[in-house]
């Protein structure tokens, strides 16, 4: 596994592991309704450099078959590319911790996924920057060619299954979206190689970034370029779905 690799995985463990911050994070949530659910959450940043270490807030609006969603937050600088990475668990019961972490992942009976969701440069905000991003999440499978986890066997030591008893693991299982526990992770990309092509293309839809932000020095904004929102399963949903 080259370097480059190695500090992929590392910090997309360092993400949703300290997803334990849940804790302290605040959700807006009414119990599951025929019309569809709101639920929305903080932003906080990874680790934190302060309590809370918030920097923004997130929303989804949840139906069995389709999840919208935005995350608005402010990030360490301006007119740099964000990715943000979806992270569904599908059966967050079988996790071994709630809200679910990383190594929930590697449970197949956990159904969970990590895939590409959207990117964003981002725009200036002192005394940073800040990005506004909107997502999709379907029940439908993922598009051919998306950045996904569990799929690049052998990219990784330990890659995510890809099947569990229940069959293939392909994002959103169906009917499914007011069931699964979500996590969306924002991570910071530095920006093109200025010795290549000086392409944005693979920083704002890939994991192909040269430096690992979770190493950055500290800020007024947190300690590195990651952030994350969590949003449990709905109140009241009948999961597993009938």
């Amino acid at each position: 596994m080259t370097t480059h690799e190695q500090r992929t995985l590392k910090r997309l463990r360092i993400s949703i592991a300290t997803a334990m911050l849940a804790a302290c994070t605040t959700f807006l949530a009414g119990p599951a309704s025929a019309q569809g659910h709101f639920q929305a959450a903080d932003v906080f940043a990874l680790p934190p450099s302060n309590p809370l270490g918030l920097t923004g807030a997130a929303w989804l609006k949840r139906t069995e078959s389709r999840i919208q969603g935005r995350i608005m937050t402010k990030v360490k600088k301006a007119g740099f590319a964000h990715t943000v990475w979806v992270v569904i668990f599908n059966n967050p019961q079988n996790c071994g911790t709630a809200p679910c972490m990383d190594t929930d992942l590697f449970n197949p009976e956990v159904r969970g996924e990590v895939y590409y969701g959207s990117a964003a440069i981002s725009a200036l905000s002192p005394p940073g920057g800040a990005i506004n991003v909107d997502l999709t999440i379907r029940d439908d499978g993922l598009p051919e060619g998306i950045f996904d986890f569990n799929q690049f066997k052998g990219l990784f030591p330990l890659p995510f299954p890809s099947e569990s008893s229940e069959g293939l693991i392909d994002g959103l299982d169906a009917d499914n979206g007011l069931c699964a526990e979500i996590h969306l992770v924002v991570d910071f990309h530095p920006g093109p190689v200025k010795t290549k092509t000086n392409s944005w293309v693979r920083d704002l839809t890939s994991t192909d970034f040269p430096v690992p932000g979770a190493q950055e020095s500290p800020s007024v904004l947190g300690a590195s370029g990651v952030r994350a929102a969590i949003f449990p399963r709905v109140l009241g949903a009948i999961c597993p779905p009938e």
